[in-house]
């Protein structure tokens, strides 16, 4: 069993401050934070920390439209202290979204990643013990897009580019949305990229996916 604590308390009608706690079988605190947000203008903000028995977290964000031109800008930064490896981390997010009148989707985003690699191949061995080759380059360029054709019908695509390693992820679907209860798509995960580098190590994906809900 899992026991979960939240609680709330908002100093003014701008600002919320939260803290959460959950303990394991052991009734020890495995997850433990507190989080205080508040607007400021057009901003909204927020400061968090977050502690685990490995890991211990302090992160900052704030989102907001830029004046009147239905630009939204957002930004997340985190320090990322690693207490079972002895390292610390930072990583980084800054983004821009538009949503067009036929209710078109489109955003850009950068993510910088203090630990990661500069060249995937130095740390081929050591990412493939890990089981996994996903974001552990230094930077990236992410951009992605919602286009409905109707009500019930929507092109999703996506594109995210290792640009150290020069290795990029292209995903593309189209998905059709029968009623309140089921949905299906059907899509490709296409990687280009040297050899070594972490998504020209991938092999291309085609897929069909089917959902129903209850």
């Amino acid at each position: 069993p899992v026991l979960g604590l939240r609680w709330e308390y908002y100093p003014s009608s701008l600002s919320k401050v939260q803290f959460f706690s959950s303990a394991g079988e052991a009734w020890n605190a495995n997850t433990s934070g507190i989080q205080y947000q508040w607007f400021q203008g057009r901003w909204e903000q927020g400061i968090s920390i977050i502690v685990t028995p490995f890991l211990e977290v302090h992160g900052y964000q704030i989102e907001g439209n830029l004046g009147n031109s239905g630009i939204e800008a957002r930004s997340e930064i985190g320090l990322f202290d690693h207490k079972n490896r002895g390292e610390t981390d930072f990583k980084g997010i800054l983004g821009i979204d538009y949503g067009f009148p036929n209710a078109a989707n489109l955003a850009i985003e950068y993510f910088f990643n203090h630990l990661g690699a500069q060249s995937t191949e130095h740390r081929l061995e050591e990412l493939q013990s890990k089981g996994s080759l996903t974001f552990t380059g230094k930077s990236y360029f992410g951009i992605s897009g919602t286009y409905p054709l109707s009500s019930s019908k929507m092109i999703k695509s996506m594109l995210i580019a290792n640009i150290p390693d020069h290795s990029r992820f292209l995903s593309m679907e189209w998905s059709h949305r029968g009623d309140e209860s089921m949905e299906w798509g059907i899509g490709i995960h296409a990687t280009q990229g040297p050899q070594f580098s972490e998504f020209g190590s991938k092999s291309n994906t085609l897929y069909l996916r089917y959902v129903m809900y209850f």
